[in-house]
């Protein structure tokens, strides 16, 4: 599927998000899934299914570790959300956001990353199945970061981060970013953007061509409770970062 095909329009996203603990939805025999059903049974998977049944769903390994790593040391799997960005009658492109969780945000997001992110997605007589991840960047590129952080230990960072960049045809931008990140500011060119958070995956609406986007955001340290300092657990004491 060619990018350009990619609809950039947020409202267009079938959005749907996964309820942690819920029961899988087996799809009865015979019956043709849906794709926005496909979305959230892959999402359900992730979140709740044993590492030998999701990778009957899920075709990549790197997805698959993950799930079989939260399994051995018991952490919980959280399913942040997924989508559809764009059809093309029997193929489409997916977005799927999901984490483990293990005290620390910004290890989570990185964890996360083997999970969340693009996919291709085509449908042939037993439904619907991944096929291919797509990378992130969608012939995006950042040229170049303009990086301000205000720490105040033991309680958040304050960050604003300009880069120039070059957006693809797409039509949008595609980031990952710490997934409890609170958004104050989000510009394309000076202008506001509409953007979405989901998990640590980052959507901004933006046209093709060079850009200067802006982010302004915080993160809330108390929120970590990691009890493995190489996490990158934010101390009252000494309010370690560890760029993750």
């Amino acid at each position: 599927m060619s990018f350009s095909r990619l609809r950039r329009l947020l409202p267009a996203l079938v959005v749907v998000v996964a309820v942690p603990g819920l029961p899988s939805q087996e799809v009865p025999a015979g019956r043709r899934e849906g794709l926005p059903a496909f979305v959230q049974r892959t999402l359900d998977e992730f979140a709740s299914a044993a590492p030998e049944r999701f990778d009957s769903l899920y075709p990549f390994p790197d997805g698959r570790q993950l799930v079989r790593w939260a399994a051995e040391v018991h952490w919980p799997r959280v399913a942040a959300g997924g989508g559809v960005v764009s059809t093309d009658g029997d193929r489409a492109v997916l977005y799927l956001s999901g984490h483990p969780v293990t005290g620390s945000s910004g290890y989570e997001t990185s964890l996360g990353r083997m999970f969340t992110g693009l996919y291709e997605a085509e449908r042939d007589s037993s439904g619907w199945r991944l096929t291919r991840r797509l990378p992130a960047a969608m012939g995006n590129r950042i040229r170049a970061h303009a990086a301000g952080v205000i720490l105040q230990p033991g309680e958040r960072l304050e960050v604003s981060d300009t880069m120039a960049v070059v957006i693809g045809e797409g039509g949008a931008l595609w980031l990952s970013l710490n997934r409890s990140a609170e958004l104050r500011v989000v510009e394309v060119n000076g202008r506001p953007a509409r953007y979405r958070l989901i998990g640590g995956l980052l959507w901004i609406e933006a046209d093709a061509g060079q850009a200067r986007v802006h982010l302004g955001y915080t993160l809330d340290s108390t929120r970590d409770t990691a009890p493995n300092a190489n996490f990158g657990r934010l101390e009252p004491d000494f309010g370690h970062v560890r760029d993750q």
